[in-house]
């Protein structure tokens, strides 16, 4: 093994534990080593390879936390220019082209270094800018995380769900863009020590608590269409013109309507005769 292959193979370690840690970095860290040992072609898709295995294992952990919504709202765009990218640039100079993808992960990496926020990564605009220009430099450079870690760089998603939803898009992403430009197996010591980077990037991300649950959005309620009962507001103070009315077995009467006008009052009427009491005499006249 020469000396340029262990430094190839101390950056597949490097780069799994950036991977693992925080969701990305193993193609940025490993791609210009193993493209230097192996050349352009050969090296790509190595870096491909290994770039699923960097995704698959922290995945196997925090696959619960992933956000399938929002990788397939960032894959779809990816996986349709993939082959797109690959046809329109297969005849042009590697070496323009390596020119071109380290000025663009270059200016990528600027860009999350300098914590910038844009409202256009937050449309769906956005996503598909994000997921063409991620396929193109991976189809270059076998570096596509960049727009993608900008992109997730401007939501609102915990750490957690930015790891678990970053290693499902690239391990899908890695997949697609090394059936097109073709598998190259890696050897033993950069499987080996993808393993152990990973192992010790998982270490530095500690898993979830046991018992605890993604986050999840609240469920909206839509004019006609409520909600889960859970999720309806409550009153928590009675309204003035709400009484509550006390449930007794007495039949409910109904009072008298003091607000009606009173009687017209007429004469006076004159009392007549006691009445006969029956069973006594009458008196005589």
């Amino acid at each position: 093994m020469t000396t340029l292959d262990q430094v190839a193979v101390a950056a597949v370690a490097l780069g799994a534990l950036a991977q693992a840690a925080t969701g990305m970095g193993f193609s940025l860290v490993a791609a210009p080593a193993l493209i230097a040992a192996l050349g352009p072609q050969s090296g790509v898709s190595t870096v491909l390879v290994l770039a699923v295995l960097a995704s698959l294992l922290p995945l196997s952990r925090d696959r619960r936390h992933t956000r399938p919504r929002d990788a397939g709202r960032l894959l779809v765009p990816t996986l349709l220019s993939t082959p797109v990218a690959a046809w329109l640039l297969h005849a042009l100079d590697t070496r323009w082209l390596a020119v071109v993808a380290g000025c663009g992960v270059l200016a990528g990496v600027g860009l999350l270094a300098s914590g910038v926020r844009s409202s256009f990564l937050r449309r769906p605009q956005g996503a598909w800018a994000a997921g063409i220009a991620s396929a193109t430099l991976n189809v270059i450079g076998g570096v596509g995380g960049p727009p993608i870690g900008l992109y997730a760089a401007n939501t609102d998603w915990s750490a957690r769900e930015t790891r678990a939803t970053l290693h499902a898009f690239f391990l899908v992403q890695n997949v697609a863009t090394a059936a097109v430009l073709g598998i190259a197996l890696p050897t033993w010591p950069a499987v080996a020590a993808l393993t152990a980077g990973a192992a010790a990037g998982m270490a530095l991300a500690p898993p979830p608590a046991p018992g605890s649950r993604p986050r999840r959005r609240p469920h909206r309620v839509l004019r006609g269409r409520p909600g889960p009962a859970h999720h309806r507001p409550r009153l928590t103070t009675p309204l003035p013109h709400r009484q509550r009315r006390a449930r007794t077995s007495e039949p409910l009467t109904r009072e008298p309507d003091t607000a009606s006008p009173p009687a017209a009052a007429g004469p006076p009427r004159r009392p007549g005769p006691p009445a006969p009491v029956r069973g006594s005499p009458a008196r005589a006249g």
